[in-house]
């Protein structure tokens, strides 16, 4: 017992299993066959287990009322081979114009804020300066350089507050279906 680093008490059903299964080395066989003289209760989980063993070799193998295995192997072949029909990619479209749309209608907004962080910065930046760099003048004058050449004045949409429900509305609608859950059919 020594040898093999196992006690009578490690032993278990699976060992014993693999005792009547005779898949155990010759000295682990021997280790649970001196455990199974010396012990009631080792000799009481063999007796349950030939039983068990005995019970289900009597039982007839019962023929499968349906082979599910065909189903599954179709099934997984659909799911990896599904190609996204033509009308994802319109919806896919239809999204990114109106995300489009949306920065389009709201981009006086966001210059005028743009514009009134842009005076505000400039007046900091004049105000700070080194003696010898001057450092915040001519940053102000290249953000300014810089800030002339990338003015954009887009068309603006005016729309009417509800309109703009409508219009939000689509989008979202436009989302879900981009999204695969609109037009999904749940399964479970």
């Amino acid at each position: 017992l020594a040898s093999s680093g196992r006690s009578m008490k490690q032993f278990d059903e699976l060992t014993l299993n693999e005792y009547l299964d005779g898949t155990l080395d010759a000295a682990t066989r021997q280790q649970v066959e001196q455990w199974l003289a010396e012990s009631a209760e080792a000799q009481a989980m063999l007796a349950d287990l030939q039983h068990t063993f005995t019970a289900l070799a009597a039982l007839d193998d019962l023929p499968l009322t349906r082979d599910l295995a065909a189903a599954v192997v179709a099934q997984i072949e659909t799911e990896e081979t599904a190609v996204t029909p033509a009308w994802m990619h319109l919806l896919l479209g239809g999204q990114l114009l109106a995300v489009m749309g949306m920065i389009i209608a709201i981009w006086p907004d966001i210059q005028i804020r743009l514009n009134s962080s842009r005076t505000i910065l400039l007046t900091l930046m004049t105000q700070v300066s080194w003696p010898e760099f001057a450092i915040g003048s001519r940053l102000a004058a290249w953000r300014t350089a810089v800030w002339e050449q990338l003015q954009f004045n887009p068309p603006t949409l005016d729309l009417a507050a509800g309109q703009w429900g409508l219009l939000l509305s689509l989008a979202f609608l436009a989302w879900l279906a981009g999204n695969r859950l609109l037009f999904s059919e749940d399964t479970h």
